[in-house]
């Protein structure tokens, strides 16, 4: 099965620590970081998000969001339904308003 980037993204939380839009877009070509810690939020992983501000390369005042997984999620395999077509769409689940079809999968390869 094809690695999503919101198994980067998981991986990057549990090994490196806090993540931010850039790290997502330089890492792992996400530009919609916001919506995949929302994917993990739904599949029950606690994602804490911190507003922090900064400056940009042009030395203006900016302010940007930085994710940390706070704690495990500690369940039994379970089967969630995915879309399969993760190019052009990353709903957790068809009932999301996913068009594709689903395809079952383990929760438990993000533990």
């Amino acid at each position: 099965m094809k690695t999503t980037q919101c198994d980067h993204i998981l991986r990057w939380l549990k090994e490196i620590g806090p993540i931010t839009p850039i790290d997502a877009l330089r890492e792992f070509s996400c530009m919609r970081l916001a919506a995949r810690c929302d994917d993990l939020k739904k599949l029950g992983f606690t994602i804490d998000t911190e507003m922090v501000k900064g400056v940009n390369k042009f030395g203006d005042n900016t302010r940007f969001a930085r994710y940390t997984l706070r704690e495990e999620v500690h369940v039994e395999a379970t089967s969630v339904k995915t879309c399969e077509d993760r190019s052009s769409c990353n709903q957790v689940a068809p009932q999301d308003g996913c068009p594709h079809s689903s395809e079952a999968f383990e929760q438990s390869r993000f533990l």
